[in-house]
């Protein structure tokens, strides 16, 4: 039996409110009688297979399977155990190439600080040898500086210079020729 909700009630329509809410209390009992059915329908037994929303790969189903048959559960133990020592034997084999390659690094580092204290070494001994000569220890420094001296010697052309003012110019009186000079002003006593 249904009765239809659509219509609103009005003076002709001859459904009251009360009806309504009978109506929609009596559907909602039937829809949470359906889902209890359902959910009794799915629920899966103690004895039988597992329902279909439960994983075929999941925790539960290997647990039961290894129950069922132990030789699997050793085949799986021994397949787990044979991933690990795979995995195990790559890392080992990368430790011992990263191990290596820093072995490399610091060998080269070795060779590049030898190489810095043997130019360093030379370059004491080009020092004391120009002090007994009797130059000075920044002889090379002064030699590279005269070469580029005689260079610079080259006369340059020079022009002739104007130059800015007239011998006899004063600051203070000016250019001469004018009437105007700069005076200092007088000194006003107050008593």
């Amino acid at each position: 039996m249904e009765y239809p909700l659509a219509k609103t009630p009005g003076p002709g329509s001859g459904i009251s409110q009360d009806d309504r809410l009978k109506a929609a209390r009596l559907r909602m009992q039937k829809q949470q009688d359906a889902l209890v059915r359902q959910t009794e329908l799915e629920k899966p037994s103690e004895v039988c297979a597992p329902s279909p929303s439960v994983k075929a790969d999941s925790s539960h189903n290997q647990v039961l399977k290894a129950e069922r048959d132990p030789r699997e559960h050793v085949a799986q133990d021994d397949a787990r155990r044979a991933a690990w020592l795979r995995m195990q034997d790559k890392m080992d084999a990368d430790a011992e190439h990263h191990k290596a390659r820093l072995m490399e690094e610091a060998e080269k580092k070795q060779q590049r600080d030898k190489e810095a204290e043997e130019q360093k070494k030379k370059e004491k001994i080009e020092k004391w040898e120009f002090m007994q000569e009797g130059k000075s220890y920044r002889g090379k420094a002064k030699a590279a500086q005269q070469e580029t001296s005689e260079l610079a010697a080259v006369p340059k052309k020079t022009r002739d210079k104007k130059p800015l003012r007239s011998n006899d110019y004063n600051p203070l009186s000016g250019d001469g020729g004018c009437g105007s000079s700069w005076r200092a002003s007088r000194r006003s006593g107050g008593g």
